[in-house]
């Protein structure tokens, strides 16, 4: 697989010719950007080959409603046009959105307190992050073993909890 980015960072064809003015802008999350495919394959490279249209593919995974409108603000002051804009949303777009707070006169994301210091942690001390993300996960999921287990025992036939 081949990974390739224009000079805007969209992912894009790998025979790519600079430009400024898209007539599709996609904006997504992982689905859009087309995670662990070729920009050929992605849907968004689907639609550019078989319409002759120029488009730009701005999905980044975990993006969400307040990203998408701060990225195109972005875009659009640098001087990057977009005839469309195609804003494709899922169901985890809500989650996604309460980690970030958008300043509402300049459209940019501001991070909190805590999100700075996961920021700086992951960027200087990406194994320190890594197994803290590690020890998360298995502190979740002895806590969902202890759940199951709660269930399984309030739940049970024999036990007279559930009626017939």
């Amino acid at each position: 697989m081949r990974i390739c980015a224009n000079e805007h960072s969209f992912k894009s064809s790998c025979e790519y010719k600079k430009k400024n003015t898209f007539e599709f802008g996609l904006i997504g999350d992982s689905f859009t950007e087309g995670i662990g495919l070729n920009y050929e394959d992605t849907f968004s490279g689907i639609f550019e080959k078989k319409s002759n249209f120029d488009v730009a593919n701005l999905g980044v995974s975990s993006y969400s409603s307040k990203i998408y409108l701060s990225k195109l603000n972005y875009y659009l002051n640098k001087g990057v046009r977009f005839n469309h804009i195609i804003i494709f949303l899922d169901i985890s777009d809500y989650y996604d959105d309460a980690y970030y707070n958008l300043d509402l006169e300049s459209l940019r994301i501001i991070h909190t307190k805590r999100e700075k210091f996961k920021i700086k942690l992951r960027k200087n001390f990406p194994f320190t992050n890594y197994y803290f993300y590690v020890i998360k996960k298995l502190r979740n999921s002895s806590q969902d073993d202890k759940l199951k287990s709660i269930k399984k025992k309030v739940l049970r036939k024999d036990q007279g909890n559930i009626k017939k």
